[in-house]
């Protein structure tokens, strides 16, 4: 297939990742992850690929409606300048997939309408979240980077949100990164990325990340839109796919590692030294508090749901699931 060729048929899906549930919901201040960095597929196939890379939801408790966290390490049909090895993106949705906001500056939509262009704050002097997604270092092999978001006192909460009488929260839910050459806090949704939906819809107002505390008992699973695939049929009717080639990395142990780590946070964690630093007191030293954490299981063994969509006319799909083979193979 040809780098600008769409295939009709692709591979949609999802990886699971048992982790452990039934966390105490105290622990609604945030949380972080190791997850590896890897370029997926062994012939890059440029703009035809949409897959994440192991990552997770993070909603509001008891949300009224969809609305989440959901960025990390991946590759989407909408990226400019799409790369080999994954980029990063932050991932905000507004209720309902109104808008997204990816980075400082970058969402859904046009400069004439702007859905999610002004979600996200720059925090860092250091870091400079790109437009167009964090770059990963060409050549990862599976190499782990840390990521999370943690709640941080940084705005007020206010009474009103464009003079109506529908509060805007002071949550200040921060991406935090864990790489070899940075460390710390890199930028912060706004509390208005959210808020402001309750201008519009009364019952959502007060119940987005904006004001409640995140739900702990996250989904972790590598969600796969589009692989390309090629479905033929033989003279007896017989159909056969072909699927591009696809890669995980294995270290010296033979050993596929997914997730590292994953980790939730009380308000003890971060949110209480920033606050006491805010309100007079001495400055917060910026490291968590691991008394705070509490570092979640892997449960079980995990699956995958991947299958074959073929078009089967009038906007139907026809659908036939596959296995997931160990392959080899260690780039």
């Amino acid at each position: 297939m040809r780098a600008n060729e769409e295939a009709k048929e692709y591979v949609f899906g999802y990886l699971i990742l048992p982790v452990e549930g039934g966390i105490d919901r105290s622990y609604g201040y945030g949380f972080s992850m190791y997850v590896p960095a890897w370029p997926l597929l062994m012939h890059y196939p440029g703009h035809n690929f949409q897959s994440g890379l192991p990552s997770t939801w993070m909603f509001a408790q008891d949300s009224p409606v969809y609305s989440d966290i959901e960025g990390g390490l991946g590759w989407w049909r909408d990226t400019r300048f799409p790369t080999e090895t994954p980029k990063f993106i932050m991932g905000g949705v507004g209720p309902d997939f109104s808008e997204v906001a990816n980075a400082p500056g970058r969402g859904w939509g046009t400069w004439e309408e702007p859905r999610g262009l002004y979600g996200v704050a720059q925090l860092s002097n250091c870091l400079l979240f790109p437009l167009d997604g964090l770059r990963i270092k060409d050549g990862a092999k599976g190499e782990l980077l840390g990521y999370g978001y943690i709640n941080l006192p940084l705005a007020e909460p206010k009474e009103k949100t464009n003079g109506k009488d529908v509060p805007t929260g002071g949550n200040c839910w921060t991406l935090f990164i864990n790489a070899n050459n940075f460390k710390g806090p890199v930028a912060f949704f706004l509390p208005y990325f959210w808020s402001k939906h309750g201008l519009k819809n009364p019952n959502w107002a007060g119940r987005l990340l904006d004001s409640k505390p995140a739900d702990p008992n996250r989904a972790v699973q590598m969600e796969t839109q589009w692989i390309p695939c090629r479905v033929a049929k033989d003279s007896k009717g017989n159909l056969y796919a072909r699927i591009a080639e696809v890669l995980f990395p294995i270290n010296h142990d033979g050993v596929t590692v997914l997730l590292h780590r994953d980790t939730v946070y009380n308000e003890k964690a971060l949110w209480e030294s920033v606050k006491a630093w805010f309100s007079g007191g001495h400055p917060s030293s910026g490291r968590v508090d691991m008394r705070g954490a509490y570092v979640r299981r892997i449960k079980g063994r995990g699956y995958s749901t991947w299958e074959i969509r073929i078009p089967v006319g009038k906007g139907n799909e026809g659908a036939f699931g596959l296995g997931i083979l160990r392959y080899p193979h260690n780039r």
